[in-house]
C-alpha cells in the first residue's frame, strides 16, 4: 500500500471528481479536451454530470491539458473552443438565471 490506499485503482476511484457532481449547487461548466493525457475522455463522469441540471459539459477535440489556453500558434483550437462554449451559452444563461 502507498500512503495507505490498497491500490492505485482504489486511489483514482475515491479521488474521482465524479463523487462531487451530485452536490454541486451552482451552475458549473465543465470545459475538457478529448486528447487531454492527464484527465483522458473515458474518465469524463458523463452520467453524473448528465444527472445534475447545474452541470454542463463541454469537450473540444483537441487541446490537450490546459491546451486550448496556453497554446501557441494554434488559433484554431482557441477559435473552436469559443464556438463550443458559445453554443453553451444557451444552456447555462437559463441555469443562471434562475439563480436569481
Amino acid at each position: 500500500p502507498t500512503f495507505g490506499w490498497p491500490s492505485v485503482a482504489e486511489y483514482y476511484r475515491a479521488s474521482s471528481w465524479a463523487l462531487s457532481v451530485p452536490w454541486v449547487a451552482v451552475p458549473l461548466l465543465c470545459v475538457l479536451a478529448a486528447d487531454d493525457p492527464i484527465a483522458p475522455a473515458h474518465a469524463i463522469p458523463r452520467a453524473a454530470l448528465a444527472a445534475n441540471p447545474l452541470c454542463a459539459l463541454v469537450v473540444t477535440r483537441t487541446g490537450g491539458h490546459l491546451g486550448w489556453v496556453t497554446a501557441r500558434g494554434h488559433e484554431e483550437v482557441k477559435d473552436g473552443t469559443r464556438r463550443h462554449v458559445s453554443l453553451q451559452r444557451q444552456q447555462l444563461y437559463p441555469m443562471l438565471s434562475s439563480q436569481g
